[in-house]
């Protein structure tokens, strides 16, 4: 009994498929507030995919080099999603890597996110050199690899393989991506999105602009609105306010309940106040980005389009010439300009707006350095370059819109 149990202790496959396994409950923990055990398990099953694969192919020597390889990989994803979590409050998929090279402009805002918990990840590779340094042995746990009989392990990897395969293909009817993650593990959400976004991109595929317009007619068929709608008929206000300026404010991680809020006395927001009661206001207007954030609700709030959510849409779709209401807008006289304080490379700006059509952007060379924080200059410090940008116009007497 004791023999056995030394080998099964002694095997790579038991005690790195056992260590990744605690690592999959930590991260569950960090996303989600706890770890259920009937999902914890499916965990388990994607896991000796991975490692029942290559427990298969990989030779014997090459075997604990494999295995410790695996492992850091596997504690860096864990602690680039924990990260991803907090800072966006979504779940890391494989497209994310189309944003690494933004790491550098919110390096700062990064770092405050960090718990010293995050780092629990490391603390077996942490505890291992350790160890190695204390004895001073070329193998860094006493571990000797004892395989399993290669028959039981292809049986075992294709059990898992067909669980997994089996709940990625029946979570469909799951719309919200943190219960989806959740339900089906880390590893098989990614496999998920890789399916989902394959099957999308086929739908996608036109080979002609009839092919596209049937789709679209297919989908908007779907949803019950504007049904018996005459389309001769024109909305109230139609074209009520022609010749004026358009001006959008977009305003970074506000929210809906500061509107009307009081605070010793004094309004929270006193213009918004004044703009909501002698205007039209929609309180109930729900997140609608994707993997792009900001540059999303741009692209969004300017043609009209969803994002798809796999992918950041300046990044995505910047190369594409996009319908737009700066274009529409240039077609009546105006001219389009938007205002952004970081450099317009950022979330590849320098991309979407010209695909969006702006006449003109102004970016961080257009603003002094107030030195407000790492993404640029003060709200203040943009109004005022913006408000100089349309007094010029007013005396100019050409109308705009402006992006802000």
């Amino acid at each position: 009994m004791t023999q056995s149990w030394n080998r099964l202790w002694r095997s790579y496959f038991i005690v790195f498929s056992f260590i990744v396994w605690v690592k999959f409950a930590l991260l569950r923990y960090f996303l989600f507030e706890k770890v259920d055990l009937k999902w914890w398990l499916l965990d388990l099953s994607s896991l000796l995919v991975m490692t029942g694969l290559m427990e298969i192919l990989i030779s014997k020597r090459a075997k604990r080099s494999a295995y410790w390889i695996f492992n850091v990989i596997v504690s860096l994803i864990c602690f680039a999603a924990t990260l991803y979590f907090e800072h966006f409050g979504s779940v890391i998929t494989y497209t994310s890597v189309l944003e690494m090279k933004q790491l550098l402009q919110i390096s700062s805002s990064i770092k405050a996110t960090i718990h010293p918990m995050d780092y629990l990840f490391f603390a077996d590779c942490i505890l291992a050199f350790v160890i190695w340094l204390a004895m001073r042995r070329r193998s860094l746990i006493l571990i000797n690899d004892r395989p399993m009989r290669r028959s039981t392990l292809m049986i075992l990897t294709l059990v898992c393989l067909v669980v997994s395969a089996w709940f990625v293909k029946t979570d469909k009817s799951i719309t919200n991506e943190i219960v989806r993650a959740e339900q089906l593990g880390f590893v098989n959400y990614e496999v998920s999105v890789a399916v989902n976004g394959i099957s999308e991109k086929n739908k996608t595929n036109f080979a002609n602009l009839t092919q596209a317009l049937t789709v679209i007619n297919q989908v908007e068929a779907s949803y019950g609105y504007n049904q018996g709608a005459n389309p001769a008929d024109k909305p109230n206000y139609f074209a009520s306010q022609q010749g004026m300026n358009v001006v959008v404010v977009q305003l970074e991680a506000f929210q809906n309940f500061l509107i009307h809020l009081t605070y010793q006395g004094k309004e929270i927001t006193p213009v918004l106040n004044k703009l909501a009661e002698e205007s039209f206001y929609f309180p109930y207007i729900f997140q609608q980005i994707g993997q792009g954030n900001t540059s999303d609700a741009e692209f969004m709030s300017n043609t009209s389009i969803y994002p798809t959510g796999t992918i950041p849409m300046s990044t995505g779709y910047g190369d594409r010439e996009l319908p737009s209401l700066p274009k529409l807008l240039e077609d009546k006289g105006y001219e389009a300009d938007t205002f952004h304080v970081n450099e317009v490379h950022f979330w590849d700006r320098n991309k979407l707006y010209p695909a969006i059509g702006f006449t003109h952007y102004f970016d961080k060379p257009y603003y002094n350095n107030d030195n407000f924080n790492a993404f640029g200059a003060s709200d203040e410090e943009l109004f005022r370059v913006g408000s100089e940008k349309l007094t010029e116009l007013q005396n100019r007497k050409s109308p705009f819109t402006r992006s802000l």
